[in-house]
Formats: C-alpha cells, sequence, structure tokens
C-alpha cells in the first residue's frame, strides 16, 4: 500500500478518504508544518500533499527542503490551494 502524507494546518482535513476507506493509499495527516519533514523521514511516504491556502510561505519552503534533499527529491509533492484568486 502506498503513503500519502497529507500536510495541512487544519485540524480536520476534508475531502481526503484519510479513514482509509480508499485500499490503494494509506493516507496520513500532519497538522504543522514545523514537524512534516521530520515526518517525512520518519514515515517515508510515496507522495506528500502540501495545502498552502493558510501558510503559502512554509508550503513553499517546506516543497524546497524535500526536493533538496537527495534522499527525498525523488517524492511527488503536490502543491494545494483551494484559492480562487488569479
Amino acid at each position: 500500500m502506498r503513503k500519502v502524507l497529507f500536510v495541512s494546518e487544519s485540524s480536520q482535513p476534508s475531502g481526503l478518504p484519510l479513514n482509509g476507506s480508499e485500499q490503494q493509499f494509506d493516507f496520513l495527516h500532519c497538522d504543522r508544518f514545523s514537524s512534516a519533514f521530520a515526518d517525512i523521514r520518519r514515515l517515508q511516504p510515496d507522495a506528500v500533499l502540501i495545502d498552502c491556502d493558510r501558510q503559502e510561505l512554509a508550503a513553499f519552503e517546506l516543497c524546497y527542503l524535500i526536493k533538496s534533499e537527495t534522499g527525498f527529491n525523488h517524492l511527488k509533492t503536490i502543491l494545494l490551494s483551494s484559492s480562487t484568486e488569479a
């Protein structure tokens, strides 16, 4: 089963099957940007979804950390936003 880590400052992520209802993926949640990189090291996810609505700068910094780290630069990393502003 593939692990997907969802990083979001919100305590209650919505729209993702974090309850294990999807059998192909194990969705994990990290609710602090400050501990996200440590969680990535510990959990070894196959992909990282980063919510950049509330902490845009922290989201980009986390993405930069992931892509600059030799052991993790292969990770599929997706930045998510619900903003409709252009």
